[in-house]
């Protein structure tokens, strides 16, 4: 940065485990700092609020696509250096992609700290793409495609599971893309993708682990201050409608067991009864002695597994529910019993004791996602893109 000192926001929540550091560049970027001496180890996690649920019709999974592409080529270093160097520094790298979110993040050892921050945020500013580059990397992810979805049963399901319920919704389509729009996505495309949503006032820097609050000011200052501002569209927030009737689907595959999967719509992750339905997953599938666990697997034998788990999202979030039949289940008798334990939990209500046990599983969830500063950095990273405040998670 040149010229006067430039104007930063700065916010210290203390009202947690660590404090955590939020600040706030003048061209948009939140860095979010979160200090741990307790090993000479950095997670450094960069997330853009941009993922497939973002994506318009006739292009879906250029976020995923594009993801792909952020490890091509800069201004500074041809294809192939980026990976070569954070390697050779001995630093782990690695990128996702999901419905709200796309991020990329390194594990390092403490004093490569300049060296990560130099390179991310000259492919946040600097990115170069061919056609030749896009043209190998579709084919890529067409076979990633190909032998997750095509060729596996379960990635199957999920695909048509989701589709079914969300139907148009920007989460009905796959995050992977439809075959027909990764073969329709343009460079063009590409360029405008990465333009619009790779820009700092889109993006959330995490840096969790053995690092110095002001340092990290400083070299995000110097690294990244000087990349223009951009004005990105707000996200179109559409609440899934919800269905009026049940719709059953019936998928051929050659799976060991039948399996049954259904699908509901449920609270976004900003929700404040969100972690109530969570509570509700624990008390009703997720334990030894959850009760539509024991009836169907312990005394009716009529499934090998069952589970139930939310999922909070942007625009609303799922309820999904998975159970592999035994040899001789009938599907229609397994969702009976789930229906009618789900019916008896909001009739007759939970005991205190399946209160606290719940409670207690949550609790030590929530402090094994406290483990390492990669799970810590991924959960700053996940609820500040997908609900605009970092705190939500505590």
């Amino acid at each position: 940065m040149t010229g006067k000192e430039p104007n930063i926001s700065k916010r210290l929540v203390e009202n947690i485990p660590y404090p955590v550091h939020e600040l706030g560049l003048p061209n948009g970027l939140t860095v979010l700092v979160w200090e741990d001496h307790s090993a000479p180890v950095i997670a450094y996690q960069t997330w853009f609020r941009v993922g497939s649920g973002d994506e318009r019709p006739g292009r879906t999974g250029i976020a995923h696509l594009f993801e792909h592409l952020m490890f091509k080529e800069t201004a500074s270093f041809k294809e192939g250096e980026f990976d070569r160097l954070l390697e050779f520094n001995g630093v782990y790298t690695n990128a996702a992609t999901w419905l709200d979110w796309t991020y990329y993040q390194e594990k390092l050892p403490a004093e490569k700290l300049e060296l990560v921050m130099r390179l991310e945020a000259d492919r946040m500013a600097n990115m170069v793409l061919t056609q030749s580059q896009l043209d190998s990397e579709r084919e890529v992810v067409k076979n990633e495609r190909r032998l997750r979805v095509d060729n596996d049963p379960e990635g199957r399901a999920s695909e048509k599971l989701f589709h079914l319920h969300f139907k148009d919704h920007p989460y009905g389509h796959p995050t992977i893309g439809w075959m027909e729009d990764i073969d329709a996505i343009t460079l063009e495309d590409c360029l405008q993708f990465y333009r619009t949503h790779y820009s700092p006032g889109n993006a959330t820097v995490v840096v969790v682990g053995a690092v110095d609050v002001q340092e990290v000011l400083d070299l995000a200052l110097k690294y990244y201050g000087d990349i223009p501002p951009v004005d990105v569209p707000p996200r179109r927030i559409l609440l899934p409608t919800p269905p009026l009737e049940a719709t059953t689907a019936f998928l051929k595959a050659p799976v060991q067991t039948q399996r049954v999967l259904t699908l509901n719509n449920a609270p976004a992750l900003a929700a404040p009864h969100a972690m109530a339905l969570g509570m509700a997953c624990e008390i009703l599938f997720n334990s030894e002695s959850a009760r539509i666990r024991n009836r169907l697997v312990e005394d009716e034998e009529i499934a090998t597994d069952v589970g139930g788990w939310y999922s909070g999202f942007a625009m609303g979030g799922t309820f999904e529910v998975q159970a592999n039949l035994a040899a001789d289940g009938n599907w229609e008798a397994v969702m009976a019993g789930i229906d009618d334990e789900i019916r008896k939990a909001v009739t007759e209500g939970i005991t205190p004791r399946e209160r606290e046990m719940s409670l207690n599983r949550l609790e030590m969830g929530f402090l094994r996602s406290l483990r390492s500063v990669t799970l810590r950095a991924q959960a700053l990273g996940h609820y500040h893109a997908t609900t605009g405040d970092f705190e939500r998670y505590f």
